[in-house]
């Protein structure tokens, strides 16, 4: 649900932290302080349900037995792991797959993880890491656990937690009384960035794991051009920005029709391709003002999807590109069964969502494509994968590999 900036408060609520502020018209995110440790003893404890952490600080963490890379450049993964992987045997078992087949990435940027589970990776597959999360205690709010894993050396981490203009989170959650009922979630709770430095050979290399506001177009969008401005700060290192960023990527225009064999590009092609299907799931980028913060993002740092070679990966190591799904669309999809046309859907627009089953057992198409990799002009995408081997979360990881 998208509302006017600057309407009517009733009864506000001041700021919960105290800690954002306005700079002009701009909101500036709050750089968390970092911790160091080599090895693993003297971390902070984490504590609370999901164990996010105390949030005081950020933790960089040498491991002194950190594998090498297993490939020269740049390969990364993003991944938003679903509430700390709930279904933490099936993600476990992806990763122990990906390292037996010599596939798992060298460096691994997860969103809504915890402490332990970071910490559990980093032992078991040799990365040093930058983590950050906060419980939610008395009035200072929740904050998702994202981290940077990485076989590369990391010089430095710090995670910028987003600035909220408070009376927009209050309108927001007052407009939205199902969300405010949840408790510490989405509208409830801040949102950030993890930025590593990265040193890979003899570059540095700046690695984001992001995770935007689900919920509402107003904070989806100031989050965004935060984050732009975090990376435009930056020009002299190479940047890829990896995460959930709970907006279409593919929508950046409200009008335009696809040529044949294209992926959705409007909110209006969207509408065409999937109607009005039950996706159950709110997307920001139907919003103009996150649709022209995702423009300058991309200026910023291009979007990798399609600009190399992009498959999409399905059990049994079968691989099928987006342009091969819309071929198979304009080839006859009225010939095919509604479960079929909902698989090429999703791939030929490289959707990352999934969506449980309908009452008949099949499951529908999203296209909508939340996660992706950003990257700067010193990073030359390589080859891009979507890997829909694993069930163990309700979004796709993202994998692509860079020349530096």
């Amino acid at each position: 649900m998208t509302r006017e900036r600057g309407s009517e408060l009733a009864e506000y609520q001041p700021a919960v932290n105290g800690v954002h502020a306005r700079h002009g018209t701009l909101l500036v995110p709050h750089a968390e302080p970092t911790r160091v440790f080599t090895g693993f003893r003297g971390l902070p404890r984490w504590l609370g349900e999901r164990k996010m952490g105390r949030g005081e600080a950020t933790s960089l963490v040498h491991n002194p037995r950190a594998h090498a890379p297993r490939r020269r450049g740049l390969e990364v993964m993003s991944f938003n792991v679903f509430h700390s992987a709930v279904r933490r045997k099936a993600f476990l078992e992806y990763f122990e797959l990906l390292e037996a087949e010599d596939r798992i990435p060298d460096v691994l940027a997860l969103q809504e993880t915890n402490q332990p589970l970071t910490l559990l990776l980093a032992r078991r597959h040799g990365y040093h890491f930058g983590y950050f999360g906060r419980e939610l205690q008395g009035s200072i709010r929740f904050l998702n656990g994202k981290c940077v894993l990485s076989r590369h050396p990391i010089v430095e981490a710090v995670h910028f937690t987003f600035a909220v203009d408070e009376q927009e989170r209050y309108l927001a959650i007052h407009h939205r009384e199902d969300i405010f009922k949840l408790g510490p979630g989405e509208l409830n709770e801040d949102r950030g960035a993890m930025r590593v430095t990265l040193e890979v050979g003899h570059a540095l290399v700046d690695v984001y794991s992001v995770h935007l506001t689900l919920g509402d177009a107003i904070i989806n969008a100031d989050q965004l051009r935060q984050l732009t401005g975090l990376v435009r700060t930056r020009p002299n290192l190479g940047a890829a920005v990896l995460g959930d960023f709970n907006a279409n990527l593919n929508l950046l225009l409200e009008r335009g029709k696809a040529k044949p064999g294209e992926r959705t590009g409007s909110v209006e092609t969207y509408h065409e391709r999937y109607g009005r299907l039950p996706t159950g799931t709110m997307d920001a980028a139907g919003d103009e003002g996150v649709r022209r913060a995702l423009r300058a993002l991309d200026a910023a740092a291009p979007d990798v999807f399609e600009r190399a070679p992009t498959h999409v990966l399905l059990p049994g190591h079968r691989k099928v590109t987006p342009l091969e799904a819309r071929k198979a669309l304009l080839g006859g999809a009225d010939q095919l069964d509604t479960d079929t046309v909902w698989r090429l859907m999703d791939i030929a627009d490289g959707a990352t969502l999934a969506l449980d089953p309908l009452p008949d057992g099949t499951r529908p198409a999203t296209g909508k494509r939340f996660d992706s990799v950003f990257a700067t002009a010193q990073l030359k995408p390589l080859g891009v994968e979507l890997d829909r081997t694993t069930g163990s979360s309700d979004h796709t990881p993202v994998r692509v590999r860079f020349a530096l």
